[in-house]
């Protein structure tokens, strides 16, 4: 768990730890200079509960991908669990995670849905998935081998309800902060489904809590009207993130040694980086575009990495 000034809904997520039917083997707290009750909350919860806490607070404030970087960084358990400091968990989320790795001892991830409520732990009537559109016909091809290809161009795992083997830190760590978009569970979620089958649960493991102060939630689902201009404008900066993070994802698969990346995985990655360089260097004449993009057009690239004919069109019109 990180926590950053959480002491408004801390405690019920400590509590809702105690109360797993499986309890955690040790709890790692990183705190990243909280300024409020933080730490004495966790201090006191720390005394009243009979599994190991660790408490770590960091000499200065390092941001909450580098800090739960740390907090993985001392775990010792075989299954890591991230933990939100808002959230609730519910009782039987440990339990069904151990269950799903012992069933399958070589799974890389194990996440599930989580039931979306407000401050007070209202139900939203709405789970994460269904906002996600994270549907059951996507949940059957993360499940596959090609989990790896669909994580590079969508955010679908969540890393509060995310389970993952310690054994993957050397291949995950340390976890890039630098990423723009990509933070710490897509990384850690995507790099595993290089090397390892992912398992998704559709029953909800946690209450995701909704509110104005939190880092990261879930934000609606923006309409035609809103993204229709970035649709069809051409961002070269937008070409160049995804590049930066491909190329990241490969130097790590690629440099990391004991981890064998599946042949499909790195093949997918090669061809995403060799389409994104491309469309990053297209010249400003429309008309000297037409052979790149043609080419990439017809062996397939654009509709194996991008949107097909849309994505296409876009490099040459705009």
């Amino acid at each position: 768990m990180c926590t950053y000034n959480g002491a408004e809904f801390l405690q019920e997520q400590l509590n809702s730890l105690a109360s797993q039917t499986r309890q955690p083997d040790e709890v790692v707290i990183c705190d990243d200079q909280s300024e409020d009750e933080t730490l004495t909350l966790v201090e006191r919860w720390a005394r009243t509960v009979p599994f190991r806490v660790q408490i770590h607070v960091n000499p200065s404030r390092m941001g909450f991908i580098r800090n739960f970087d740390k907090a993985i960084s001392h775990c010792s358990g075989d299954l890591i669990a991230l933990c939100d400091q808002d959230d609730v968990w519910l009782d039987h989320k440990l339990g069904e995670a151990e269950t799903a790795f012992r069933s399958e001892p070589e799974l890389g991830v194990w996440f599930t849905d989580a039931l979306l409520v407000d401050e007070q732990l209202r139900t939203l009537s709405q789970t994460l998935w269904e906002k996600l559109s994270f549907g059951t016909r996507l949940q059957g091809k993360v499940r596959g081998p090609g989990a790896f290809g669909i994580l590079l161009g969508r955010s679908l795992v969540t890393g509060a309800t995310m389970v993952f083997p310690r054994r993957f830190t050397g291949l995950l760590q340390p976890i890039p902060s630098t990423l723009r978009y990509f933070i710490h569970d897509r990384w850690i979620a995507t790099i595993i489904a290089a090397v390892a089958p992912l398992a998704c649960s559709t029953r909800p493991s946690m209450l995701y809590r909704q509110h104005p102060g939190q880092q990261l939630g879930v934000a609606d689902r923006p309409s035609l009207a809103e993204t229709l201009p970035a649709r069809f404008s051409r961002k070269q900066q937008s070409y160049l993130d995804d590049l930066i993070v491909s190329e990241a994802l490969h130097d790590r698969l690629c440099h990391s040694p004991g981890f064998q990346p599946a042949e499909q995985a790195l093949a997918s990655l090669d061809e995403r980086i060799r389409l994104l360089a491309m469309r990053t260097q297209l010249p400003a004449p429309r008309w000297h575009r037409i052979l790149p993009v043609a080419t990439a057009l017809l062996n397939g690239r654009y509709h194996r990495q991008a949107r097909g004919i849309a994505s296409a069109l876009k490099d040459l019109m705009l």
